[in-house]
């Protein structure tokens, strides 16, 4: 199966299979195809770009081998999202020399901004200083110094804490 993933509106994201025989070895030297679905828009990618109403017979995009850490049987395809919300239904075919021939998936095109990302990864990541007397916690920028949110606890009843991001 190919993981469901979110990601970014306009990015790239690379769709990976594994494809193995009936044994659960990975079969190298496949031609596998995918093809993309805009579950929005009712259309399907080309292999030129461009997206048309119904299913490309022949024209589906062939994805790649890859030499995952030695592992064999992994193909990806890289997949440009467009800029709006949308979702991708995602197919595979790895032939019929794959005992898992077909694999499916969906991406989910979301919209945030940067900025947001890179709060997120900073409070897993980043230096952060919590003050001991008032519980307030303050994420630092990737210079240390720079205060990117402060979270500031508060009493949220029946024994709880509610942490506020400002």
């Amino acid at each position: 199966m190919i993981a469901s993933e979110r990601v970014l509106t306009g990015s790239t994201t690379r769709i990976v299979a594994t494809f193995v025989d009936e044994s659960g070895e990975g079969v190298t030297g496949l031609s596998p195809t995918i093809r993309v679905y805009d579950r929005v828009a009712d259309a399907y990618l080309k292999d030129d770009g461009t997206w048309v109403g119904s299913v490309p017979v022949g024209e589906e995009y062939v994805m790649t081998e890859t030499d995952a850490g030695g592992l064999p049987g992994v193909y990806h395809f890289d997949f440009a999202l467009g800029s709006t919300l949308t979702g991708y239904d995602v197919r595979a075919d790895g032939t019929e020399a794959a005992a898992n021939r077909y694999q499916e998936g969906e991406v989910t095109a979301v919209a945030s901004d940067e900025g947001e990302l890179h709060v997120a990864f900073a409070m897993l990541a980043n230096k952060r200083v919590h003050t001991i007397s008032t519980g307030v916690d303050v994420v630092m920028d990737n210079d240390g110094v720079t205060p990117l949110r402060t979270m500031t606890p508060t009493d949220g009843g029946e024994d709880t804490i509610e942490v506020e991001p400002s």
